[in-house]
């Protein structure tokens, strides 16, 4: 039934109602320079809207009704993309309008089945620990499974390349797994002008006052 949620979603359309093109289409949720990314993830997902009306049918979940949890805080076309494509396979959609300040803990809480959410990418070690261990905080549901347990372990305890391979292993089963459905890497924008050279810093949208330095222009 994952599966067929993931297949349902239109990711080019809703790249572009959201992100109007400005980013990178992904299916993974592992930063692009942590060692658990994996570039051909990044296209792992189709649009596949026949296939996910049969995945629905063999689950026996062709009458499929899903609450959809609203915040204001993100573009309402990322809500609408969904729900369209959700309602074209025949999924019935509810939609539920949190109020301010409800959306981060109701998620965190488990109180929904699905949610939208956005966050930013982080080394492997931590990616794991805030999305994927049974006690992390965006892991609600505290999913695990001993496949996924012993690649953690080993991404905690083995020498450096064990720990990279495992960060792959358990980026490859989480999207194996359909535990998210990854869309966009959105692109984030700054501006300066020549007086400035500015470097870029991994898992940093904006760049520290560290970062800028005075150019030859200056």
């Amino acid at each position: 039934m994952r599966e067929a949620l993931a297949l349902a979603l239109d990711p080019e359309a809703i790249f572009e109602a959201v992100a109007q093109g400005q980013g990178e289409m992904t299916s993974q949720t592992f930063a692009l320079d942590s060692t658990g990314f994996v570039e051909a993830l990044d296209e792992e997902y189709d649009y596949d809207p026949e296939r996910a009306e049969e995945l629905l049918e063999e689950a026996g979940a062709a009458d499929l009704s899903v609450e959809l949890p609203i915040s204001t805080t993100f573009d309402p076309a990322i809500y609408d993309s969904v729900q369209q494509n959700w309602e074209d396979v025949g999924i019935t959609v509810e939609r539920h309008q949190w109020g301010p300040g409800e959306a981060i803990p109701a998620m965190q809480g488990g109180d929904h089945e699905l949610a939208y959410m956005q966050l930013a990418a982080r080394d492997s070690w931590r990616h794991i620990n805030f999305l994927l261990t049974p006690d992390a905080p965006w892991n609600p549901m505290e999913t695990q499974s001993d496949e996924l347990d012993d690649l953690v372990s080993t991404a905690k305890e083995g020498d450096e390349t064990e720990q990279a391979e495992a960060a792959q292993a358990i980026n490859q089963y989480v999207v194996d797994e359909y535990w998210f459905i990854p869309v966009l890497r959105p692109m984030n924008l700054f501006y300066w002008n020549d007086n400035v050279e500015v470097e870029n810093q991994f898992m940093n949208d904006v760049p520290y006052l560290y970062n800028y330095s005075p150019s030859d222009e200056s």
